[in-house]
């Protein structure tokens, strides 16, 4: 083929291509989104071993794309998948590689870090969660999103090691940043529960309720019926401990409740033993 004819062939190739229809979408990334899409919707229904299968599949799609960003990012939705079924051990695996992975966004390195560290203290392991939060806050860009987190994570490895002071001062400094124009959202009640925590361990009383009350308002707000649950049984908990029963005995009944209709065997147990205890508590009082 002469050189002229090469020419024109190419030109013709052009003109065709210029003519035709515009290309189609990537058929993968097409799936790979369907997947992660899919894997939201079974995260927010909890179905999360579903959510799990989606986020790992969506993942190794991205991967064989060479897309670092999103390959991460479903990594890390893969993690809090298996970390809300309660599986620990596997969700180290997927923040392990987004953290040796290459291309990765220093933000997209930083919550896998966080995520490290939230697995090391689930573990009980708090010098770990702070080299992790750590690593976290040292990848964050300024003005960190993850900073209130953090925070979170410094209060509850404070608190661990018997410091209160110091947890004390990051659960404020997270309460601080969640409350500059945020809406209400699960850290908020996470904070408040961290702040109540607190306070029962201080024997302040009436302000372990206030913030109990408030992670409650939140919880009840976002429609998460686990965490309302756990929210009753800590303000139950603290008013047991502070001698004052009825109001111990009423969150318990509300516990009760909440737990029966939300099928919670466990909650209920918790919560029907804990008011045969207050009763039989009260008749053994005097004049009784």
């Amino acid at each position: 083929m002469t050189l002229r004819a090469v020419r024109l062939l190419i030109a013709c190739l052009f003109l065709a291509a210029c003519g035709s229809a515009p290309p189609r979408a990537n058929p993968l990334l097409e799936q790979a989104e369907r997947l992660r899409n899919d894997g939201g919707r079974a995260f927010a229904n909890r179905d999360y071993d579903s959510a799990a299968r989606n986020f790992a599949a969506a993942a190794q799609l991205r991967a064989s794309l060479d897309d670092a960003p999103g390959t991460a990012l479903d990594r890390l939705n893969l993690a809090r998948a298996l970390y809300a079924a309660r599986d620990t051990a596997a969700a180290q695996a997927p923040l392990d590689a987004v953290l040796t992975q290459a291309g990765v966004p220093g933000a997209l390195r930083a919550e896998a870090a966080r995520q490290r560290a939230v697995l090391a203290l689930a573990a009980g392991r708090s010098e770990e969660a702070q080299r992790w939060q750590q690593r976290a806050a040292n990848d964050c860009a300024q003005d960190c999103p993850l900073a209130a987190s953090l925070a979170l994570i410094r209060a509850q490895i404070a608190l661990r090691q018997n410091d209160l002071a110091s947890a004390g001062s990051e659960a404020a400094v997270a309460q601080k940043l969640l409350g500059e124009g945020n809406p209400a959202g699960a850290e908020h009640a996470n904070a408040a529960r961290l702040t109540g925590e607190i306070a029962v361990l201080r024997k302040d009383w009436s302000e372990a309720r206030r913030a109990f009350e408030q992670a409650l308002e939140v919880d009840r707000k976002l429609g998460s019926a686990e965490r309302v649950r756990l929210d009753l049984r800590l303000l139950a908990a603290a008013d047991e401990a502070s001698a004052d029963l009825p109001a111990a005995r009423g969150h318990y009944q509300r516990l009760l409740q909440a737990a029966e209709a939300g099928g919670d065997a466990e909650a209920a147990a918790l919560a029907a033993a804990a008011l045969q205890r207050l009763s039989r508590a009260a008749a053994s009082m005097p004049g009784k």
